[in-house]
């Protein structure tokens, strides 16, 4: 009897062996939300459960999406990217039961962190020195090969690169930068000399110098001073040639026009004497 016992209970084992339980799978949820620079997607953003593995980086559209994080872990989210500040400046989240989304980040300029623009100014080829560079409240001066660079600019700043130097003229005008966020580099700008033409406007009937009148020449023109009488055409090319005509409603003038040919220097005393 017990050897027949025996033998069903080892049958029973047997059969038991033959097969394998279902393993349970273990629950896991997602976190996901949007993170934005100035309302607009920001990309590259790391997002992390703080003190783990569980992360993910923003897409271009600005969004995160962490999976397959275990039912019941809580933490703290937190952003990252270089020279970037967020707010909040983390999530904390309670231990998950579902998938949870909308978990959103503003992202802002590190002011903290600075940066420099540099770049070089050439004429005719050749390195152009003495140019004062101004970006915002700050400048530098370009060397003898025309190379500037200004330092120490805080993140985030927005202004205009602009070169100015006495009797030169610059393609391009300026240059914009908004909202700083790296070093810039090869900010370049040609120089190229340019001349200026002036002379007093005064009214015949008064013998007073007369405010008001537009001088042209080409597309450039200037207005004369109310006290003065005197225009300034600034940035003529070298080399223009052209006609200064003066018009103001009302008036003619004497001589009507004088003729500029081919302006290798800055001329003066280019003078109207309006006639009633």
């Amino acid at each position: 009897m017990f050897k027949k016992l025996a033998q069903i209970i080892a049958i029973a084992l047997l059969l038991v062996g033959t097969f394998t339980l279902p393993a349970l799978a273990a629950t896991t949820h997602s976190i996901s939300g949007t993170v934005t620079y100035n309302s607009a997607a920001l990309k590259g953003v790391t997002v992390t459960i703080q003190g783990t593995a569980f992360h993910a980086v923003t897409d271009g559209l600005g969004n995160y999406h962490i999976a397959s994080v275990p039912a019941g872990t809580s933490g703290t989210l937190v952003p990252s990217l270089n020279n970037y500040a967020f707010s909040p400046v983390n999530i904390k989240f309670a231990a998950l039961t579902a998938n949870l989304t909308a978990q959103n980040f503003k992202a802002s300029l590190n002011s903290k962190v600075l940066y420099s623009i540099s770049g070089t100014i050439t004429s005719g080829g050749l390195g152009l020195a003495g140019v004062t560079v101004n970006f915002s409240t700050f400048s530098a001066l370009t060397n003898s090969s025309g190379v500037y660079k200004i330092s120490n600019i805080p993140g985030g700043t927005s202004s205009h690169i602009i070169p100015i130097l006495a009797g030169y003229g610059f393609t391009p005008t300026y240059i914009t930068v908004s909202n700083l966020s790296a070093n810039l580099v090869n900010e370049n700008f040609t120089a190229a000399v340019v001349l200026t033409v002036s002379g007093v406007v005064t009214d015949q009937a008064t013998g007073l110098p007369l405010g008001g009148v537009t001088v042209t020449l080409g597309s450039l023109s200037a207005v004369s001073n109310a006290t003065s009488g005197a225009y300034n055409i600034r940035n003529v090319p070298v080399g223009t040639s052209g006609v200064l005509t003066p018009s103001l409603s009302g008036k003619t003038f004497t001589p009507p026009t004088i003729t500029i040919n081919n302006l290798l220097a800055s001329v003066h005393s280019q003078n109207f004497v309006a006639v009633p």
